[in-house]
């Protein structure tokens, strides 16, 4: 994904570079760590790297996540169709074009 998305940055094409970099950010919060929400106090961080294990995500949670940025485009598509927007709906169907290739 890291790779396709240099390639598509030479190449410059937005749609393909955008794609993946939201699919690249989407990832990466799926790995964080959860918040605390407990209330209990952190330890103190001042002054040093504190290394946190993040989330390993399995080939289904990365399916779902492929899955998820696509709905999230073809929903904006439906919903700017009828406002005549087709430059923008021409960027979505390319962007969701990228992501099939990312489908298992």
């Amino acid at each position: 994904l890291k790779a396709d998305l240099l390639v598509a940055r030479k190449a410059k094409d937005g749609a393909a570079a955008t794609a993946c970099r939201t699919l690249l950010a989407a990832v990466e919060n799926a790995e964080a760590p959860p918040i605390d929400t407990t209330g209990a106090a952190a330890p103190a961080t001042v002054g040093r790297l504190v290394d946190v294990a993040r989330h390993e995500l399995t080939e289904a949670d990365l399916e779902a996540i492929v899955e998820h940025e696509m709905a999230d485009r073809l929903d904006t598509i439906e919903q700017i169709a009828p406002f005549d927007r087709a430059a923008e709906i021409d960027v979505l169907r390319a962007e969701v074009a990228v992501l099939e290739r990312y489908r298992s």
